[in-house]
């Protein structure tokens, strides 16, 4: 139920699509591993749970990546790209190292 719950699926949700839903995010980090800027329109070519599925599946990267030191990071295209600066680019990067003190 937990998983559903992140995934703002309560009440739309049941727990035979976790499966799915899980399968779907992996197939986003698998895209987006490499560290390389990927257009939104290859992601949603290359995901093979379709176009709406893509986008929302590397969003719910978000807070999976961000506890592990990870962010999904979004950046518009830029004239001369595919889509110019109406197209997203998305790219999974390390986040810079901080340290926090705790008292």
């Amino acid at each position: 139920m937990s998983f559903i719950r992140q995934h703002g699926g309560v009440g739309i949700l049941t727990p035979e699509d976790v499966p799915d839903l899980r399968n779907a995010v992996q197939e986003a980090f698998a895209i987006l591993m490499d560290g390389q800027w990927h257009s939104g329109q290859e992601i949603k070519e290359r995901h093979r749970h379709g176009q709406g599925e893509a986008l929302r599946r590397v969003r719910d990267l978000r807070p999976i990546l961000k506890p592990l030191g990870y962010a999904v990071e979004q950046r518009r295209g830029e004239k001369g790209e595919l889509g110019g600066p109406r197209m997203f680019y998305y790219r999974i990067a390390k986040l810079p190292f901080t340290l926090e003190f705790t008292q």
